[in-house]
């Protein structure tokens, strides 16, 4: 007979109820987020008398339509990120169906800022990112490297989300879902998966649910976020480019 390893004896069967937990864990994740979305549901979202929406797309489109690039296409920091934070009051306005994306955005921009400014030499992401590739710092966490690709995700992220929304008619779900399978599954590990899996399923089928949001017709609502997503892919190549050359 064959002998078990002296480490059998020590392992059991989990309990039954632990497969209950497994089942029922990402279930309330779900449910937890759909009343979070829900709850950001509602009219179009003014401040002043402006909408907030509105107006954060359109000033991040104009600063990224200006966005002046240094030779060979370097993108300067300061003007880029200022660009890219412009849209964060849509994000917040639009709640936790863009969540996916704005983590990342926001989280990044941060890093970013703070790369920058021990680094005041580094006028560009081009520059910075190299300047970390000479001194072999770029693998390390929170690295200009490492923040600029998550941030190029996050960008990627909504770019597909308001290109998908404006040129086609599928349903809100699936723009975000399609969005997701382009831009961020590949580089999530399984709890970010789940988790973002979890938002995705909780986003309401019909798009009026972020047209109410924006709160203008549906032909200037796909205009906008074209615009936005034209604007924003330029810079996001450019960076892909970097990222992959060094």
């Amino acid at each position: 007979t064959c002998a078990l390893p002296i480490w059998a004896g020590w392992w059991a069967p989990p309990p039954r109820w632990t497969w209950w937990v497994l089942l029922l864990v990402p279930a309330a994740v779900s449910c937890l987020f759909g009343c979070l979305l829900l709850s950001h549901g509602g009219a179009a979202v003014e401040r002043d008398g402006v909408n907030v929406i509105i107006d954060a797309i359109v000033r991040s489109s104009s600063r990224l339509e200006t966005l002046r690039l240094g030779r060979d296409q370097a993108i300067p920091i300061h003007d880029f990120l200022d660009a890219v934070e412009a849209l964060n009051p849509a994000y917040d306005a639009l709640g936790m169906m863009f969540s996916v994306a704005s983590n990342e955005v926001v989280r990044n921009v941060n890093k970013l800022r703070k790369n920058s400014q021990a680094d005041r030499e580094a006028d560009t992401l081009h520059a910075l990112v190299h300047r970390e590739v000479e001194l072999n710092k770029h693998t390390v966490p929170d690295s200009s490297y490492e923040s600029l690709a998550w941030l190029g995700y996050g960008l990627h992220f909504t770019e597909s989300l308001f290109q998908n929304l404006a040129e086609t008619d599928c349903r809100l779900a699936v723009c975000a879902e399609t969005a997701y399978a382009e831009a961020l599954l590949r580089h999530h590990g399984p709890t970010l998966r789940m988790i973002s899996q979890s938002v995705l399923r909780v986003i309401p089928s019909s798009r009026q649910a972020i047209l109410e949001k924006i709160g203008v017709e549906p032909a200037q609502a796909n205009r906008l976020m074209k615009r936005w997503a034209v604007a924003v892919r330029k810079h996001r190549l450019i960076i892909q480019r970097l990222l992959h050359s060094t």
